[in-house]
């Protein structure tokens, strides 16, 4: 067996890719971490996956503000070496496609096509991969077909879209991101708080509790940052690697985020009883500069074990 832990194997994500769920906390603040901190930690864990020779996947929207586009900027900065691979893959399901306007869609694919591949999810399927070519949208397939997505059939995609299939639309993008990554590292995320407009979720259950499930269903090598709040801390408390003492206190949530808990807790046999005081460690913990190394090795080790 390939010791991963070996300090001379500098790329021990060679050819790996490592899914990333993260959305705001909204017990963050109250846990005494400012959104800075957190847009830190991330920062160094993305630097250190293509450090050692891995990719990032990221199914988030196209809020300017929100993460996708912090990863995409900060990448841009820090990106400099060419690789065969870019080193961020964008999957984007059908409601996140229709809420955007053509020309915005098209501006984010010129801004970040340096650095990532974006992937359309349309009809339960990826459809391709979305190109800016001849200042249109284009679709290729995995064949090397490309067709041009102009404005009318834009919009036809956007009119047939039933509003009512929005949350299997997230589950099945979720879905297919369990089949194009090897691990997941998990933080912060939406808790459902009632009366807090910024803390909803549009799936069945919390996105990142589900893509939780997911990983352990699927035995994939996860990393939960629990110390960082949201939802990623409640399911560091159900899967045993946190203190259900260390919950935060929080007003009413709504009734899905209790069911999502739930589905977690009968995951918990599913995290390798091998992996459990190290996990609980990571969870607990308070993320030191050099700690994402720590983080890499860890996965690698734990990819390399499936």
């Amino acid at each position: 067996m390939v010791d991963l832990l070996d300090e001379n194997n500098v790329t021990p994500l060679a050819g790996k890719t490592i899914a990333i769920s993260i959305s705001s906390a909204p017990d963050m603040n109250i846990l005494g971490f400012p959104s800075s901190e957190v847009d830190n930690v991330l920062f160094r864990l993305c630097t250190a996956i293509i450090r050692a020779g891995g990719r990032i996947l990221y199914g988030g929207n196209l809020d300017p503000d929100g993460y996708t586009f912090k990863i995409f900027e900060y990448i841009k900065t820090a990106y400099t070496k060419p690789k065969d691979k870019l080193p961020f893959i964008h999957l984007i399901a059908e409601p996140v496609f229709i809420h955007n306007k053509y020309e915005d869609l098209l501006e984010t694919l010129n801004k970040t096509e340096t650095v990532s591949q974006a992937f359309i999810i349309l009809d339960n399927e990826v459809t391709g991969q979305l190109l800016c070519m001849d200042k249109e949208i284009w679709i290729r397939d995995d064949a090397g077909h490309c067709e041009r997505l102009g404005q009318n059939r834009f919009k036809e995609i956007k009119d047939n879209f039933d509003a009512k299939k929005t949350a299997m639309a997230f589950s099945r993008m979720r879905e297919i991101a369990i089949t194009l990554s090897d691990a997941r590292i998990i933080m912060g995320g939406k808790m459902g708080i009632i009366g807090n407009t910024a803390d909803q979720y549009s799936g069945k259950i919390p996105g990142i509790a589900e893509e939780t499930i997911y990983s352990l269903q699927n035995q994939q090598p996860i990393v939960l940052l629990g110390a960082y709040g949201g939802v990623s801390r409640d399911i560091a408390i159900e899967l045993g690697l946190m203190k259900r003492e260390v919950q935060v206190p929080r007003s009413k949530q709504v009734d899905s985020y209790h069911s999502g808990m739930k589905n977690v807790a009968k995951c918990k046999h599913l995290v390798p009883i091998e992996s459990l005081e190290k996990l609980g460690q990571i969870a607990n913990c308070e993320l030191q500069i050099g700690d994402e190394k720590f983080i890499v090795k860890f996965l690698a080790s734990a990819i390399a074990n499936i």
